[in-house]
């Protein structure tokens, strides 16, 4: 158990930590500072730390086939940077290292949240929720810069301590998330209006999908629920009907109030508006990709000719490993993911899930995919709720 308390405590610093460092950089970009990036150094440390705590507590035999996969993948990795230019060498490994750094994180969550005490990590994000409220509320009121979403331009958004848009996205669709499955308190319901209130003043179209689309399915549940819908497939097709009508108005509403999607949205059109530019990024890699690609490419990855990665999920994991590669890595995320047994938490799951394809900025964000992943596994154990080492719901 000391161990156990241990490891929970170093968890919960380097989750405060990644706050810190990641506000850090956010204040030297505002400030336009050329500071030390210690998140770098971080990210490093925890990596190295989760993986001895992995090698050490687990028994590799009876997760050969996912330490094979590793090594596969690992393989896939040095196999494309062989014969590339030694000018963008270091570039590929650093985001591929990204990726991996994603992986280890993944596995150490999905296979260890039954051993963590969960009390230290609830408590320090309770403490950064509210924390953060006020310094949204804070930027919104007096325009702070250094407290918005998108530092440059003129577009909406308050994130208060979280330096992008991604990592404050995320960070709140998953504590939306476990505060709903653990709501029959009155403490936590505060907390889920503290997470629906910071999603709504984020300002990023993710965060107003994520709601819209979980808004409609409790509504459609509750009425399915009354038992008093007889013919499903006319109320499936007239809610349906309803839900689209209602998500083209909330989509102009959204458009019309904020200057910098108007123009786009007018020059481009509403696929432009709505990927933010994604569509075209998509566009001009697949572009490059049939100019440029060789089949060992296609095979392992050929990121050093893409001068930035799309931002689409699917599409970055192929140009960063090929084929092979990619499919070894979706391989160990969905081989080692933990049964979730709730509809609505499967069904927000899902949600999340089709976020991450559409938008990326999930596994190759050290910063995303830590918080992330330990807010998951706090909804993971909230599901067995006998056990001691969750909080009273």
């Amino acid at each position: 158990m000391e161990k156990e308390k241990l490891l929970s405590i170093l968890l919960s610093l380097y989750f405060v930590l990644v706050v810190v460092t990641d506000f850090y950089y956010k204040y030297s970009v505002v400030n336009n500072i050329d500071l030390f990036r210690y998140s770098f150094l971080l990210k490093l440390i925890i990596g190295i730390s989760l993986v001895s705590f992995s090698c050490f507590s687990l028994k590799l035999v009876d997760y050969k086939k996912t330490c094979v996969i590793f090594f596969l993948l690992v393989l896939c990795s040095i196999i494309s940077i062989i014969n590339i230019d030694e000018r963008v060498r270091y570039s590929v490994l650093y985001i591929q290292g990204q990726y991996f750094f994603g992986i280890i994180v993944s596995f150490f969550f999905f296979k260890f949240y039954k051993k963590i005490v969960y009390k230290y990590l609830e408590t320090t994000l309770e403490v950064i929720l509210w924390i953060n409220l006020v310094l949204i509320v804070v930027g919104s009121f007096y325009g702070t810069p250094l407290f918005k979403t998108y530092i440059h331009g003129t577009r909406f958004g308050y994130s208060g301590l979280f330096k992008s848009t991604s990592v404050a996205t995320y960070f709140y669709m998953f504590g939306f998330i476990l505060f709903f499955l653990k709501r029959k308190s009155k403490y936590n319901y505060l907390l889920l209006l503290n997470v629906i209130m910071a999603l709504l003043f984020i300002g990023s179209k993710s965060s107003y999908l994520f709601l819209f689309l979980v808004t409609l399915f409790l509504i459609g549940k509750a009425i399915l629920n009354t038992n008093r819908i007889k013919k499903l497939k006319l109320f499936f097709g007239f809610f349906v009907t309803i839900s689209i009508v209602i998500a083209v108005v909330i989509f102009k509403v959204i458009i019309s109030l904020n200057p910098v999607l108007k123009e786009v949205f007018e020059t481009h059109g509403v696929v432009t508006a709505f990927f933010s530019y994604r569509d075209h990024l998509v566009t001009d890699v697949l572009l490059i990709v049939k100019e440029k690609y060789k089949l060992m490419n296609y095979l392992f990855g050929g990121i050093e000719h893409v001068p930035r990665l799309t931002e689409v999920a699917i599409i970055d994991l192929l140009i960063t490993f090929g084929v092979v590669g990619g499919g070894l890595f979706g391989y160990i995320f969905v081989h080692n993911f933990p049964k979730i047994k709730k509809l609505e938490m499967k069904f927000m799951l899902c949600i999340i899930g089709l976020i991450i394809m559409l938008r990326g900025d999930f596994f190759y964000f050290p910063s995303v995919v830590y918080m992330a992943l330990a807010i998951f596994a706090l909804i993971v154990k909230a599901e067995e709720p006998n056990k001691m080492n969750l909080k009273m719901i």
